[in-house]
């Protein structure tokens, strides 16, 4: 397709795969949040200030990385 349509492929750096894997991991923390685990039901409040105090700093890290 590339040569019939004489089109040029783009070249992919390892910042942009870096940027894109770190957007996915922010992503799975947020939706882990005990904020938007309400779907499946309400959590404890202890259990869930547990769930976030793990997630807050690995949040704060990729935030940093950003």
């Amino acid at each position: 397709m590339f040569v019939a349509l004489n089109l040029d492929s783009a070249e992919i750096t390892e910042a942009q795969i870096v940027k894109g894997k770190i957007t996915y991991l922010w992503t799975v923390l947020v939706d882990s949040k005990a904020k938007a685990l309400k779907g499946y039901g309400e959590l404890p409040n202890d259990i869930a200030q547990t769930l976030d105090s793990y997630i807050d700093p690995l949040l704060k890290i990729i935030d940093e990385i950003s």
